[in-house]
């Protein structure tokens, strides 16, 4: 992100509670103009690969960030404060920067799996398209009109850059954490999960479910809907059939809800209603 220097000295609020420019701010103002209108790549990257993007965009909304951010203290000072919707853009801003930044550099401190790339892509775009959107709709919200242009053309000329996830990256993402992988283990390495309790009920049968697959296929393929049926026809041993009852009951647990009797439902009512009825 943006260095800390720029942002905490550019503008100040004197004791008249009326903002100043400090001589950091033409500097801001040159380094939002160079990378917005770059589209980043005057940003550099600490690392090259194919997360070094990600680092661009980072540092070129950061830039914008800061700018928009000191922008809205000089015009509006105090007020800002009240004017909570705004703030709140800008607090989105920054957690959805911190997030995109946490996220690559996690990636690097990991080693770089190329396994976690569909991961990494996918939040990092993910965050990067939040933060611009806050960012787009704070200025278009900005209560000063000639700020308010002044902003869209300096920080926003092409207007939102950072695209969604596309559907091929969604899949692929998905399709890393949906069997039990090494990214997936990565992940999750340091959470505690209780076998008896619900979520270790619910990775008992992750992993029961993820093991058992190709022979919950061939049942498929077969139209045999139970694991007793399977092992009756022949299609599954028994030491298999009672796995696949073992998996299927997990299953059913863990995505089973609460349901109550209609005489449950009846008894539970307030007494005035039932009298009124």
């Amino acid at each position: 992100m943006s260095s800390g220097r720029s942002a905490d000295c550019t503008y100040q609020v004197a004791s008249s509670g009326r903002a100043q420019a400090s001589p950091n701010s033409m500097m801001t103002l040159a380094r939002a103009i160079g990378r917005s209108w770059t589209f980043g790549r005057l940003s550099g990257s600490p690392v090259d690969g194919p997360t070094a993007r990600h680092f661009r965009q980072i540092k070129r909304l950061s830039a914008a960030l800061t700018l928009a951010s000191e922008a809205a203290m000089v015009t509006l000072g105090g007020a800002l404060k009240r004017r909570e919707m705004l703030s709140a853009r800008l607090g989105d801003a920054l957690s959805e920067l911190y997030i995109a930044s946490a996220t690559v550099k996690r990636f690097e401190d990991t080693g770089r799996p190329s396994a976690d790339l569909p991961l990494v892509h996918h939040a990092a775009e993910t965050s990067l398209h939040a933060a611009e959107s806050a960012l787009h709709d704070l200025i278009a919200n900005f209560p000063n009109l000639v700020m308010r242009v002044l902003l869209r053309v300096v920080l926003m000329p092409f207007g939102i850059v950072c695209a969604k996830p596309s559907d091929e990256l969604t899949r692929a993402a998905a399709a890393t954490i949906s069997e039990p992988t090494a990214t997936r283990d990565r992940l999750t390495s340091g959470i505690y999960v209780p076998r008896d309790s619900e979520l270790g009920k619910l990775d008992q049968a992750f992993r029961l479910i993820t093991e058992l697959e190709p022979l919950r296929q061939e049942m498929r393929r077969a139209r045999v809907r139970t694991a007793e049926e399977a092992e009756a026809s022949g299609l599954l041993s028994g030491n298999e059939a009672e796995r696949m009852k073992e998996a299927l009951a997990l299953v059913r647990d863990v995505s089973s809800v609460d349901d109550f009797a209609p005489e449950e439902l009846l008894s539970r009512r307030d007494p005035l209603t039932r009298s009124a009825a």
